[in-house]
């Protein structure tokens, strides 16, 4: 392996591991891919984002407005 393809490689990993850094921390991750939390109108909801004073409430996604819960 040259140099260049090493510093390439390293970069490509650099790249990588910086775009899983998350979203922050005006941002959560709500459910999974599985098992999401809905809005009222019934559409999946997977990150929610904080509202002008920091917090996360309240939420109007719910796993209740998803058509499929069964609760």
């Amino acid at each position: 392996m040259t140099i260049m393809s090493k510093w390439l490689l390293a970069a490509a990993a650099c790249a990588l591991l910086s775009a899983c850094g998350g979203e922050g921390r005006d941002s959560r991750w709500l459910g999974d891919i599985a098992d999401p939390y809905c809005m009222p109108d019934g559409s999946t909801v997977m990150v929610q984002y904080s509202n002008s004073t920091g917090g996360f409430e309240p939420s109007q996604a719910s796993k209740e407005n998803c058509p499929w819960y069964k609760g």
